[in-house]
C-alpha cells in the first residue's frame, strides 16, 4: 500500500512516477560510483515521453564525466531540439564546448591553482567563460577555482550557494556548497 500511496501523491503532484524513479536511480547509482548504472537509467529516463530538458542535461553532464564527447553532443543536439533556448541547453553546449574546445585552457586554470598564481585565475576563468559562471556542473569547477583566486573564497561560495538553490535535488552542488561555507568559517 506504501507504493500506491506515493504513486497517487506524485500523480497529484503532476510528476511520472516513472520518472521520478529513473531520476532517484541514477542519483542512488551515481553516488555509488556506478556511472555506468546511472547512465541507463538516465537514457531510459531521456527515452521518456514525461522527460524534460533537464534530464537530458543530467545525461549529457554523466556523458561528459564518463569522457563519452560524441554522445555529449548527441545528447546536446536532443535538448536544443526540445528546448533550444532553455537554461539547460546553454549550460550544457557550455559543458560541451568547454570539454572539447577550451580543454586545453581550462586544464591551464587548473595549473594556475596548483602552482599558487591565483592572482591570474580571474582572468584565465574569464578566457574560458567569457559570458560568466556556468550554470552546471562546470559551475562547481568554476567556483572551485574561483576560491584559488585572492578575495574569491567569498565568491565561490556565494556562486555554489546559488547553484545548489537552483539545482536542490542534485547532491553534488549542496555537498560542495556546504563544504565551501565550512571552509570559509575555518578560515
Amino acid at each position: 500500500m506504501p507504493f500506491l500511496s506515493l504513486a497517487v501523491s506524485a500523480l497529484l503532484a503532476g510528476a511520472d512516477p516513472a520518472a521520478e524513479e529513473l531520476r532517484r536511480s541514477a542519483r542512488a547509482w551515481e553516488a555509488r560510483d556506478r556511472l555506468d548504472l546511472a547512465r541507463q537509467s538516465l537514457e531510459r529516463l531521456a527515452a521518456l515521453r514525461g522527460s524534460g530538458a533537464e534530464d537530458l542535461q543530467l545525461l549529457g553532464e554523466l556523458l561528459l564525466r564518463q569522457g563519452d564527447l560524441p554522445g555529449a553532443q548527441s545528447a546536446l543536439r536532443r535538448l536544443e531540439t526540445l528546448s533550444p533556448a532553455s537554461d539547460s541547453a546553454r549550460a550544457l553546449a557550455t559543458e560541451v564546448r568547454v570539454a572539447s574546445q577550451d580543454r586545453l585552457a581550462l586544464a591551464s586554470v587548473h595549473r594556475l591553482a596548483q602552482t599558487g598564481r591565483g592572482d591570474q585565475i580571474r582572468a584565465a576563468l574569464e578566457k574560458v567563460f567569457p559570458d560568466g559562471a556556468p550554470n552546471g556542473a562546470t559551475g562547481i569547477e568554476y567556483y572551485e577555482l574561483l576560491a584559488a583566486a585572492p578575495d574569491g573564497r567569498k565568491q565561490a561560495r556565494d556562486g555554489l550557494w546559488q547553484l545548489s538553490l537552483q539545482h536542490p535535488r542534485d547532491p553534488r552542488y549542496v555537498v560542495r556548497s556546504e563544504e565551501h561555507t565550512s571552509e570559509l568559517q575555518t578560515h
